[in-house]
């Protein structure tokens, strides 16, 4: 169910606590069953969409578990607008509030907005998965730029070295991992590899390389213990089609299961993101967006 909505100067108020900036929002209650994967998607043309979402606890309290500023709006190595999409698990029953706001740069934003909550989307899988019929059609998540998206969740213990892959005869692939709080960890484009006879079709292969020049780093690892959410995507509006993806825990990349071969590598062409869009990912997605609620007058 999509819900039309509007936020306006007689909304409710949330504040960083160390800003004398003010955020308007629209809150929305969510009953979740034990490791539930829902997709949360805000759009809106007219301000800079932000999802925050808070677990309700058994003392009416709140905490926040997560937030997603502008993911949606990615497609094709470039940031087309500004609305935002949150794929996470909610690991246990309990009541949520989601709340429908605007980014950081953009306080005291107004205007109208749609949000939709889509549950049962995210295939739990574990290290070790070769899923060999994958397939990506049109009832599939659809972001707002026309990508479609096929959504993962697996658990993975600190420290852990993971390689994930996505080969595919039907499209550009290209992975994304993110934890569940909508945190993003890391990309890749082309990693995996050229198709024999068609250089335009590359695999992704996503490795946490360890990038300590980038600002914020890249990880070397898992970071934290706890769920990840891998996102498969032809990163292309309306593209569909068949695809095989593979998740090993290794030591040595080399090691995973759905790899390409040294001789299928190939030359490779430059990913779709450029670094400024992959800084820009990372730098959001660390923002902090600890809001307190505060009384309108």
């Amino acid at each position: 169910q999509t819900i039309n909505g509007e936020l306006t100067v007689a909304d409710q108020i949330i504040q960083p606590p160390d800003s004398l900036d003010t955020y308007f929002f629209d809150a929305y209650s969510y009953t979740a069953t034990p490791n539930q994967g829902v997709v949360i998607d805000l759009r809106s043309a007219l301000f800079d969409a932000l999802i925050i979402v808070y677990r309700i606890n058994s003392d009416k309290s709140i905490t926040q578990v997560g937030s997603d500023d502008f993911s949606g709006g990615f497609s094709n190595g470039q940031k087309l607008n500004n609305n935002a999409t949150m794929v996470t698990v909610f690991p246990d029953s309990a009541d949520y509030l989601i709340f429908a706001t605007t980014a950081d740069g953009n306080p005291d934003g107004v205007g109208t907005y749609s949000i939709k909550l889509t549950a049962n989307v995210v295939q739990p899988i574990t290290y070790g998965t070769t899923i060999s019929n994958g397939s990506i059609s049109a009832s599939d998540i659809q972001i707002s730029t026309g990508d479609y998206w096929k959504a993962y969740s697996f658990q993975a213990t600190k420290g852990d070295k993971v390689q994930i892959d996505l080969k595919s005869s039907a499209f550009d692939s290209y992975l994304v991992l993110n934890d569940n709080q909508g945190t993003f960890i890391d990309q890749d484009d082309n990693s995996g590899g050229n198709k024999p006879g068609n250089l335009s079709l590359l695999d992704a292969r996503l490795t946490l390389a360890g990038l300590p020049s980038q600002t914020p780093p890249l990880p070397a690892e898992i970071p934290t213990t706890g769920t990840y959410i891998i996102i498969a995507t032809p990163y292309k509006p309306n593209v569909t089609g068949n695809f095989v993806l593979a998740l090993a825990k290794t030591n040595d990349p080399a090691e995973g299961a759905a790899g390409a071969t040294e001789s299928s590598l190939g030359p490779q062409l430059p990913s779709r993101n450029t670094e400024e869009v992959n800084r820009e990912r990372r730098s959001t997605s660390e923002r902090s967006v600890r809001r307190r609620v505060i009384s309108q007058d």
